[in-house]
């Protein structure tokens, strides 16, 4: 019996493109039109007993942030940054000096660097100080940025 991906996707919780990158994890002889747009009820139960179509919640285990399913992994001090930056409201062209970044973040200079370097390899940064000076925040990843910097405040990463 076949049902509908995206069906198949809200009975796991899961974006249906995450189901689909399970799937194909568990048969890589599998086209994308074999899964698309619909696909085997059994799929659905095999994805669902690994467990691994749940994502962690991001910074709960202190060492890792996933960011759209990447296993990338976020100093404290980067997620200090990108709060600071959407707290301030640096998306896009709406940017902050790199001088005037260190004074809201309170971060060595070199530290800073390399926190930007981070971001910039995460593709959390729209502008990273290269070329016109400025850094601002990638309105592209607005909802992992805004998932990470939502955490309660106590927890890992913060």
């Amino acid at each position: 019996m076949k049902i509908k991906t995206i069906e198949a996707a809200k009975s796991l919780g899961v974006h249906p493109s995450h189901l689909l990158l399970h799937v194909a994890e568990l048969d890589e002889s599998l086209a994308f039109n074999e899964v698309w747009p619909e696909m085997d009820e059994g799929w659905v139960e095999t994805v669902a007993a690994t467990g691994k179509h749940r994502r962690p919640r991001p910074g709960s285990s202190g060492e890792q942030v996933g960011l759209c399913g990447r296993p990338e992994s976020l100093s404290q001090q980067a997620v200090h940054v990108v709060d600071k930056l959407s707290r301030q409201g640096k998306w896009g062209n709406a940017s902050v000096a790199f001088d005037a970044l260190l004074n809201l973040t309170h971060v060595s200079k070199r530290d800073l660097e390399d926190v930007i370097d981070e971001l910039r390899k995460g593709g959390l940064l729209d502008h990273d100080g290269r070329g016109r000076g400025t850094i601002s925040l990638n309105p592209a990843r607005r909802k992992d940025i805004e998932r990470l910097t939502q955490e309660p405040p106590g927890m890992p990463g913060r």
